[in-house]
């Protein structure tokens, strides 16, 4: 009898240590929610030329210009100035485009997605983030092209 009260109390114990355990990765999680929170809060949104933008030390600069050879956009757009414009930056500066000169931009990801810009047909393509090269050593350093993103299995 002594024998099963024992293993009972051990066994309660034992539950006892996986609910605290479940409790502080609750709060650990919780705590990681919060962080993500903040730092979304810190986010800004600016639609405006990229070279009008003052950057702030630490940033994270995402540039979705108009993609090379597609739809006129209504609008002459500059890509060797802007080429220029990204390689002089000190901050990460992220382009979403499907291609960039090699010898400038390293492609950091990769997404294919099904294209809906057409009303009277889809296709798949594959859209590309890119860096200039001077920065994938600076943001990047110590990982190669394959551990960089990937999402061509989304």
């Amino acid at each position: 009898d002594g024998k099963q009260n024992d293993l009972q109390s051990l066994q309660s114990l034992e539950r006892l240590q996986s609910l605290e355990s479940l409790q502080r990765l609750q709060r650990l999680q919780s705590l990681q929610s919060l962080q993500s929170l903040e730092r979304l809060q810190s986010l800004q949104s600016l639609n405006m030329s990229y070279d009008e933008i003052e950057i702030k030390p630490d940033s994270v600069v995402y540039c979705d210009i108009p993609y090379r050879n597609t739809n006129d956009y209504g609008m002459d757009f500059d890509y060797e100035k802007f080429y220029a414009w990204a390689e002089s930056q000190r901050e990460l500066v992220v382009i979403s485009e499907y291609s960039m000169p090699e010898d400038r931009f390293t492609c950091v990801a990769k997404i294919k997605h099904t294209s809906t810009l057409c009303s009277i047909k889809t296709n798949t393509v594959q859209e590309k983030l890119f860096v200039p090269v001077h920065q994938k050593s600076m943001f990047f350093e110590n990982k190669s092209q394959e551990q960089l993103f990937n999402y061509d299995d989304l």
